[in-house]
C-alpha cells in the first residue's frame, strides 16, 4: 500500500477493473506502475538494455524516444544473448586459429553456367580434385590420418539464424543441378547434426558481396578451405592449408588439379 501511495495507484479502483489480482502484491504494483508510466516501446527498451526503471522519474509517460536519449547520454550498449550456434562458432575460430597453416593465393579461370550458382561450380570442382589428392579427404585424429572415400565439403551458408557450415556429401557423385537445388534448399531446412557434420575440406564464397578477396579460417576438423571472391575476368581465391596435414608440395598439386577442374 506504501509503494502504491508513492506511485499514486489506485489499489481499489484497479482491482475493480480487473487490472490487480485481489490480494495484491509488491510485484504487482511496479508491474502496474511500468505499464502507468512507460510506453510499450520503452517497456521493451528497457528490458533489452537492462535499465532499471528507476532511473527515471515517475512523474509522467515516459515515451521511447525518452529512454534512448538516457541510453545515448550514458553510452549504454545493447546486451544480446549469444545464442547455441554463436558460441559454437566461437568455439570453432578459437580452435582454428591454433592450427599451424598456410596460404596459396590463386586466380582461376572459370566460365559461369547458365541457371546454375556459381557457388556449385566451384563446389563440383573442389569434389573432383579432391578425389585426385587423398589428403583433401583426410582428418587427423590422435596419431591417424583417417583418409575417407567421399567428397565431403562444409560449405559457409548464411541464414536467419545464423552463419553455418553446412555439409554436403558424396559431392563427387552429384551432379552441378543437384548441388544447385542443396543450395537452395539448405538455406531454410531445419539442420540436422548430420547436415553440419563429416566434412573433410569447406569453401567460403563472398563474391555475391562484392569481395575481391579475403582468407577464411578452417572449418572444425577440416584439411584445408577455399575463400572465393567476385567473379570478373577471373576469380580470386585463396586457400588455408593445415600444415600438419598439407606440405607445400601437395598443397600445390591439389590447387594445380582444381584450377583443370574449373575448366571443366
Amino acid at each position: 500500500k506504501k509503494k502504491a501511495s508513492e506511485l499514486g495507484i489506485d489499489i481499489e479502483e484497479l482491482q475493480n477493473k480487473g487490472e490487480l489480482p485481489r490480494p495484491a502484491h509488491l510485484k504487482d504494483i511496479e508491474t502496474t506502475a511500468l505499464k502507468k508510466y512507460f510506453t510499450p516501446k520503452a517497456l521493451k527498451l528497457l528490458d533489452e538494455y537492462r535499465i532499471s526503471p528507476n532511473e527515471f522519474n515517475f512523474n509522467h509517460k515516459i515515451t521511447s524516444s525518452e529512454v534512448l536519449e538516457f541510453i545515448k547520454n550514458n553510452n549504454i550498449p545493447k546486451k544480446t544473448k549469444l545464442s547455441a550456434n554463436q558460441l559454437a562458432v566461437i568455439k570453432n575460430v578459437e580452435n582454428a586459429i591454433k592450427k599451424p597453416t598456410f596460404f596459396i593465393f590463386e586466380e582461376i579461370e572459370i566460365q559461369k553456367k547458365e541457371g546454375i550458382k556459381l557457388t556449385a561450380q566451384l563446389i563440383k570442382a573442389l569434389a573432383n580434385a579432391m578425389q585426385k589428392n587423398p589428403l583433401s579427404r583426410s582428418v587427423l585424429q590422435s596419431n591417424e590420418l583417417l583418409t575417407y572415400p567421399a567428397s565431403n565439403i562444409s560449405v559457409a551458408v548464411y541464414r536467419d539464424d545464423g552463419l553455418y557450415m553446412c555439409v554436403i556429401k558424396n559431392t563427387e557423385s552429384k551432379n552441378l543441378e543437384e548441388i544447385n537445388e542443396w543450395l537452395k534448399t539448405i538455406k531454410t531446412k531445419q539442420l540436422t547434426i548430420d547436415d553440419i557434420t563429416g566434412s573433410t575440406f569447406g569453401i567460403s564464397n563472398l563474391g555475391m558481396f562484392n569481395i575481391e578477396s579475403f582468407t577464411a579460417l578452417i572449418n572444425d576438423k577440416d584439411s584445408a578451405i577455399a575463400a572465393f571472391g567476385k567473379l570478373q575476368n577471373k576469380i580470386k581465391v585463396s586457400f588455408t592449408f593445415d600444415h600438419r596435414i598439407f606440405n607445400g608440395v601437395e598443397a600445390a598439386k591439389f590447387v594445380n588439379d582444381f584450377k583443370e577442374e574449373c575448366k571443366n
